[in-house]
């Protein structure tokens, strides 16, 4: 291809291992924090197009008594002042994903762990009165607890399984005072209670205990009330059990035993706020409403996930609203954390923000996923204040901390007008798909990052010295060229202009860039080409014309992968006079199709399109290369009308091409078995094997495991192989037979997605490792002298 021209360099092995450090000493050499660097002393320069932000959020908000909260943000537990401040005298502690605190009477807490219950005291010591320890084990995961007024603690969990049909089912114990299980419930102190199928949420969101002295298990969408002894109560609903109810979010015992539950559920428009009323018979209460159900609709699209009832009655709901409409097929609704408050009567309260609904504007953005932002936990502080804990759009990258007044008003004096917010930020990763060399000497990569929130399709320009190019992208040193998505395949013609595969489903599409960045207009649409229904790209190309070459695979039903050239004229349109309508399914001599994995330049308008033949693909033991002329007919002059087949040697897998002088060098990997191995071949111009080469025309190198050819390097000293991946992915065949296997230093380092390519007699590699500076896959470049 184009941007792989050999180089016939002078000597490399010397030169090469200096090279093969360039793997191993980013950690020890390179300034991963400084994204200007340039190529420092050993060539290598650690690039960061900018920061990602994780997705991160509050699950849970705890009030502690001076006003200050603690809230738990992933596996850490987070302490605060009343102030929002971090608590200095509290430093996070990591804790469990699952760990929630329920509080017991006398100031003491209940802490669940996996399969894990720890009774703590008022002041933090652990209760040894409680299993000896403080801590004993459950037979279940523990999604809600409660105490009992006869002092025994209830716990429930929910699940959801099965293979063929779907299994819900509910499972709750009775725990006594000293911490044993009460071993006279259900089977062996474990109650199961089978749920339907088709319930909307299968979780336990919390427990109430009830006057008569056992407890109301509120699911996520069913109500089961146990008796004291934690049996179902057959009073309630049906056998104990009332199910097929909204999304809930919680439920509190009326003075007269009846329920009310709160959540969100289906509305005259959307999703809405809702809030149910039943009798203590598990009966709608149809009083309040019809089949016991009020619903409030807020403007969009309510998803409700948290409650907080006051002493009155009165309750506040906290979740998220999305915008309405037909935004959701582009996934650009608007979303924000909502706070809605009712009064004890079931209606909103007049006197809590707008109408009774607080929408954390400060927080609001684009949410791609519904229920992915807004409140997910609420608590109240002793002075009567409010505070939200949850994450906000997009995609929960702020987890936030909001402090309301009862009237819902944010309070200045908390963090930043009324929020704390935190970022998980880190250096954006960036995986390349193919690098080349500009003509002005600057370094051109497509890749794909994360920088910012979602991943997406990039051009990166470098200076020739490593450091981003501060004249491409408005100063960022990368454009991206197309939607969420993934980049597919690479080229870059003699003008400078970017031909970039972009990866979607079922049509994946071809964008043509300028030299800045910009897309070409006259190519396709606006500078973009849609690809015909399922064709994956494997390599892409230009010819000697300006047409844009296009090696892909079609996505079919069953093993099969057959492989397609595409050829389109400058303009974007097939070009009719290849294969009749601008593609050509290559057909090797036997039968049987080819997985196709390269291209590679041909003299006189021809292109190179190799691959793996075989007439089952899982059996595909040969390396197949064919020369096209320009209306897509294999050219009868190369090889053996128009092909070149070579036993793999076991069941072929990736493949590189490259046309050197007179010669083409064909590089792929082999499985067979469970060894793996590199296999170089060389043919003439003509696409017969060069006996002369190796033995008989082949090199092979065993190695440790799965990896892919990137890149293949003819010099005057032998045939360097660049690898995706493994601690020694330089691989240098000599001329004397030997393989040398480039170590990665003296303390080799597994690097991947290595990419390469070969101009002006120097060697340029990309290449993700891990960097105790930068952490993740961090990208580094590297420039080497062949000469």
């Amino acid at each position: 291809m184009r941007g792989e021209r050999g180089q016939r360099g002078g000597r490399l092995v010397a030169a090469l291992a200096v090279t093969a450090c360039l793997l191993a000493q980013v950690a020890a050499n390179a300034r991963a924090d400084d994204a200007t660097s340039i190529f420092s002393k050993d060539g290598i320069a650690t690039q960061s197009l900018g920061t990602h932000f994780e997705e991160t959020q509050f699950s849970s908000v705890e009030a502690r008594p001076d006003g200050g909260v603690v809230a738990q943000r992933g596996q850490q537990l987070e302490s605060y002042l009343a102030s929002g401040a971090p608590d200095p005298a509290a430093p996070p502690r990591k804790v469990p994903y699952y760990r929630k605190a329920f509080p017991l009477g006398g100031g003491k807490s209940l802490v669940t762990g996996e399969f894990r219950l720890t009774r703590v005291n008022a002041d933090g010591s652990l209760d040894t009165s409680f299993g000896g320890t403080g801590t004993i084990k459950v037979p279940i995961p523990v999604q809600a607890a409660v105490e009992l007024p006869s002092g025994k603690i209830l716990i429930a969990y929910a699940s959801s399984g099965g293979t063929h049909s779907v299994i819900n089912d509910l499972s709750v114990a009775l725990i006594g005072q000293d911490g044993s299980i009460d071993r006279s419930l259900g089977t062996n102190g474990l109650l199961t209670v089978m749920l339907p199928s088709d319930l909307r949420r299968v979780t336990v969101v919390g427990i109430a205990a009830t006057g008569e002295g056992g407890a109301l298990v509120v699911g996520g969408s069913f109500l089961f009330e146990a008796r004291p002894d934690g049996s179902a109560n057959p009073g309630f609903g049906s056998s104990g059990l009332v199910t097929s109810l909204p999304a809930l979010a919680g439920a509190r015992l009326l003075p007269d035993g009846s329920i009310e539950a709160v959540g969100s559920g289906d509305g005259p428009t959307g999703e809405d706020v809702a809030i149910l009323r039943y009798t203590a018979a598990g009966s709608p209460d149809l009083a309040f409403g019809p089949g016991g159900l009020r619903t409030f609709d807020f403007g969009g699209d309510e998803e409700v996930r948290a409650a907080s009832w006051a002493a009155d009655g009165s309750v506040v709901l906290g979740g998220s609203s999305l915008q309405a409409g037909t935004c959701r097929e582009a996934g650009d609704c608007e979303g924000a954390p909502i706070l809605a408050a009712f009064d004890p009567s079931g209606d909103p309260d007049p006197g809590f923000g707008d109408g009774g609904v607080v929408r954390l504007s400060a927080l609001a953005g684009t949410s791609q996923a519904w229920g992915r932002d807004g409140v997910n936990a609420i608590t109240r502080r002793p002075d009567g204040s409010i505070v939200a804990a949850g994450g906000a759009p997009p995609r929960h990258t702020l987890a936030f901390l909001a402090a309301l007044a009862p009237s819902g008003a944010l309070l200045p004096g908390f963090g930043e007008g009324g929020i704390v917010g935190v970022r998980e930020a880190l250096p954006a990763t960036q995986r390349v798909a193919g690098l080349a060399r500009l003509a002005s000497g600057k370094l051109l990569a497509a890749g794909t990052t994360d920088v910012g929130f979602d991943r997406a399709p990039v051009l990166i320009r470098y200076e020739a010295d490593g450091s981003l190019d501060p004249s491409f992208g408005a100063g960022a040193g990368y454009v991206q060229v197309g939607d969420s998505n993934v980049a597919k395949g690479f080229a870059v013609n003699a003008a400078g202009q970017a031909l970039v595969g972009v990866y979607g489903y079922p049509h994946s599409q071809l964008t043509l860039r300028a030299v800045d960045g910009e897309p070409v207009p006259a190519f396709g649409s606006g500078g973009t080409v849609e690809l015909p229904s399922r064709v994956v790209v494997q390599a892409l190309g230009f010819a000697s014309n300006g047409d844009a070459l296009v090696a892909a695979n079609r996505n079919v039903a069953g093993e099969a992968e057959p492989g397609v050239v595409l050829r389109f004229l400058p303009s974007g349109r097939p070009d009719r006079g290849f294969g009749g309508d601008g593609r050509v399914v290559p057909h090797p001599p036997g039968g049987g199709e080819m997985r196709v994995r390269a291209l590679g330049s041909g003299p006189r308008g021809r292109m190179l399109v190799g691959g793996v033949a075989g007439r089952r693909f899982s059996a595909g033991r040969r390396f197949a290369m064919t020369m096209l002329l320009p209306d897509g007919r294999p050219d009868p002059r190369f090889g053996n009308g128009g092909w070149a087949l070579a036993n793999a040697g076991g069941i072929g897998q990736s493949l590189r091409l490259r046309r050197a002088g007179p010669h083409i060098y064909l590089a792929g990997i082999a499985r067979d078995g469970e060894r793996l191995r590199v296999v170089l071949l060389r043919f003439g111009k003509d696409g017969r094997p060069d006996l002369t080469f190796g033995r008989r025309g082949r090199f092979t190198a065993a190695i440790p495991g799965p990896a892919q050819v990137t890149a293949t390097v003819p010099l005057r000293s032998g045939t360097l192989v660049v690898l995706s991946k493994g601690r020694k992915p330089l691989l240098l065949f000599g001329r004397d037979g030997k393989v040398r296997r480039l170590p990665a230093g003296a303390r080799p380092q597994f690097a991947e997605n290595v990419r390469a390519t070969v101009a002006a007699g120097r060697l340029l590699l990309g290449w993700n490792a891990f960097s105790r500076a930068v952490g993740r896959g961090a990208y580094h470049l590297a420039s080497r002298s062949l000469r």
